[in-house]
């Protein structure tokens, strides 16, 4: 057994983290993964308004200012946001800083077009496309597809930046023909063929959003992450694949409740990182730092204190690599085995009503933990789902960190016995 683990530490190490490695530095996942980084305020923004909303139910603080125009125009223009950010930076990143601005701005006015404009009778524009989380995926394609088409054109110039011709002459020559391009390409799919991106996507990736959203993808979804983490790999390197599906789910519940009816998308961002699954970060760590806090050992106990507050605050870095959990046998395993029992405790607690899901913006995972766990789904029930979460993984950590921790104090000893 212990060879077996060696084995798999070693491959882990030696094979797949640099492979891991070398995507996460791959220039259009950094800029995915960046653009998301970018509009966080935005998100947060529209958190705290979801947030107050929940705080008017209550009759003695019902006078608190709340403003739905806040969340619609920063939550709610996360699409618009994401298409054009995603060219910009791939720009930036691949060295083409000048047209960085112009990729972003094309990939915005392409995205517009295929949200098929029309003028009402009383003179407004009305868009059938989504300019919020629902419409995701097109802005990605978009964003991505925009970058690839102004590449080419820009690494072969047609026009020479040579002195005789003026800079941005030159940038407004190179960039004309890609830029028309892409436009012209929107305005085809749109116009001519009549297409409308958003419901054909919506269509297509139908049966990916609803294994998305089922317990094998909602497990997946957070497994993984548990497992990069625990082979010291962050876990936002599948950010691109989870996002989209975390933030359509969002989306999806909210417009449930608008039209009356009742949320069911739990493989959501409120679920996993402001619900129930990021007790003290992921794959819920809070015990592994409570029980360094009172420790025998006193180099365990020195990392408990340190990791302390981040965790209070669901930031577990320090504690994935201060105790340590990653590449650390005796706390990767019950890592990875809370990596499958909470979220299977927390999907079909949800999903038989013993909570409610949560059905409107609440991204504040930065706030202690617990105190979210009543916020997120406006619910009591929710703190007690959060007891039982945190008793189970509680239970899982407990003797493997006996073992760990004998396991310290035996080195201790020995390093004592040394002096």
């Amino acid at each position: 057994m212990k060879n077996s683990m060696t084995k798999m530490i070693d491959w882990m190490t030696n094979v797949l983290s640099p492979k891991l490695s070398k995507i996460t530095q791959n220039p259009w996942i950094q800029a995915m993964q960046e653009a998301f980084q970018i509009i966080m305020p935005f998100i947060l923004l529209g958190s705290i308004m979801s947030l107050i909303g929940n705080l008017r139910k209550v009759e003695a603080l019902a006078c608190i200012p709340y403003s739905d125009t806040i969340s619609n125009f920063t939550f709610g223009l996360m699409g618009l946001m994401v298409v054009f950010l995603i060219p910009y930076l791939v720009l930036k990143k691949k060295g083409f800083d000048s047209q960085s601005t112009i990729a972003g701005f094309t990939a915005l006015s392409a995205y517009l077009i295929l949200c098929m404009p029309t003028i009402t009778e009383a003179g407004l524009t009305a868009f059938a496309g989504s300019f919020s989380a629902s419409g995701l995926f097109v802005s990605i394609i978009v964003g991505m597809l925009s970058a690839a088409i102004l590449l080419p054109f820009l690494r072969h110039k047609f026009v020479k930046d040579d002195g005789v011709i003026p800079t941005y002459i030159a940038n407004w020559f190179n960039t004309l023909l890609p830029v028309a391009g892409i436009v012209i390409l929107a305005t085809l799919i749109t116009e001519y063929f009549g297409i409308n991106l958003f419901e054909f996507l919506a269509t297509i990736l139908a049966p990916i959003l609803t294994l998305g959203q089922s317990y094998i993808g909602f497990l997946l979804c957070y497994f993984v992450m548990i497992f990069l983490f625990a082979f010291g790999v962050n876990a936002w390197a599948v950010a691109a694949v989870v996002v989209p599906i975390w933030n359509m789910g969002i989306q999806a519940n909210i417009d449930a409740v608008a039209a009356g009816g009742s949320a069911a998308a739990i493989n959501t961002t409120e679920v996993i990182f402001n619900g129930w699954l990021n007790i003290g970060g992921l794959g819920c760590t809070l015990p592994l730092v409570i029980f360094a806090l009172i420790s025998k050992s006193r180099r365990l106990k020195q990392v408990g204190r340190a990791v302390a507050v981040p965790a209070l605050f669901n930031i577990n870095e320090p504690t994935i690599y201060g105790l340590p959990i990653a590449w650390n046998p005796l706390l990767m395993i019950p890592f990875i085995i809370n990596g499958v029992i909470a979220p299977t405790i927390v999907y079909f607690s949800l999903h038989y009503g013993l909570c409610n899901i949560p059905s409107q913006l609440y991204q504040m995972s930065f706030l202690p933990t617990g105190i979210n766990a009543y916020f997120v789904s406006n619910d009591f029930r929710g703190i007690l789902l959060w007891i039982v979460v945190f008793a189970v993984t509680t239970l899982v950590y407990y003797p493997f960190w006996k073992a760990y921790e004998k396991q310290e104090l035996e080195e201790e000893k020995k390093e004592s016995q040394a002096l």
